[in-house]
């Protein structure tokens, strides 16, 4: 018996092969298929399968695949099988580590998976890289972080917050558009500085409140113009100042009316002329006016009646003192 060959020992046992047996001296073995147990087929090998199948491992040959398996069940292939060679770590709970036969890698961690690097660590992947977390993902960079890429596209299906505690900086050297489909609200505790090197155009379907608590100072090197389709309404707190450094025109194509609690007082360096209907009244010099080409003498006052939106005379208002 001491002359008999072990592994066929372990066969007639019962042993099937695959599994792990033991010699006399207590060392032990892995049970393999005798090769007169299935005829050849080209090229060498059986024409038996293994009846282990692990990924990639379905061409597996008894007399090219090499196993070692431990009492926990844990189990190590070396696959020599022409057309599915591999390299196979297999753990109890279900985790493995595979290399097959085209170089290609798999491994399945069945729970935690840490990784330490004392150094500098390098990835070059030659393709398509794509990462899914079933879960929350962290990133933590004490130094540096740079990302250059072609196309950046970042799709968010909740909220996205963003915090810089230092300086922002963004440069685009094209186009860039921004769709907001709800409220927008910005807020500087500071100043605010615009620069447009070109036009702009803003437009506003809505209303507009501008509010601001300090002084408001606007300044246009060509022309302006405001257009209101209702009404425009300027207030003056404590005054309200209209000037031009060339001519000034004031027209309706209705009425204009002047209101003042008080003395209104009209000054001109030549002439005043109100023309109402076919009335001309204009001011000539510090004591006279002229009424229709009528030359009128006057002291320091003068009495004008209060005209009227047709250009009649109503009753007489208060005196009104020449400037």
């Amino acid at each position: 018996m001491a002359d008999r060959d072990p592994n066929a020992m372990a066969l007639a046992a019962g042993a099937k092969p695959g599994q792990t047996a033991t010699i006399g001296n207590g060392e032990p073995f892995v049970v393999q298929a005798p090769q007169q147990a299935a005829p050849p087929v080209s090229g060498g090998g059986t024409a038996k399968k293994n009846q282990e199948k692990p990924p990639g491992g379905k061409k597996a040959k008894y007399t090219g695949n090499h196993t070692f398996t431990t009492e926990a069940g844990h189990k190590i292939e070396i696959d020599n099988s022409p057309g599915d060679r591999r390299l196979h770590i297999y753990h109890a709970s279900g985790a493995f580590i595979e290399i097959q036969d085209d170089g290609a890698r798999i491994t399945k961690i069945n729970k935690y998976d840490q990784e330490y690097v004392d150094g500098v660590k390098e990835q070059v992947v030659h393709g398509r890289f794509s990462l899914t977390v079933d879960g929350d993902y962290e990133l933590h960079v004490t130094g540096k972080l740079k990302i250059e890429c072609g196309d950046y596209e970042i799709v968010s299906h909740k909220d996205m917050n963003i915090k810089c505690d230092g300086n922002q900086l963004n440069e685009i050297n094209g186009d860039q558009r921004t769709q907001v489909n709800m409220h927008t609200s910005h807020r500087t505790s500071k100043n605010r500085d615009n620069i447009t090197g070109g036009d702009s155009t803003s437009n506003i379907m809505g209303k507009q409140t501008d509010f601001t608590m300090g002084d408001v100072s606007l300044t246009t090197a060509g022309d302006k113009v405001d257009i209101a389709g209702g009404v425009a309404t300027l207030i003056g707190g404590s005054g309200f100042d209209l000037g031009s450094g060339d001519a000034m025109g004031i027209s309706a194509a209705k009425n204009i009316t002047v209101n003042s609690e008080m003395n209104i007082a009209t000054k001109s360096g030549f002439s005043t002329v109100v023309e109402a209907g076919s009335t001309i009244i204009e001011k000539v010099g510090d004591t006279g006016i002229k009424i229709d080409s009528t030359t009128v003498t006057t002291t320091k006052t003068t009495y004008i009646g209060q005209p009227t939106l047709d250009g009649r005379t109503g009753p007489a208002s208060p005196p009104f003192h020449s400037p």
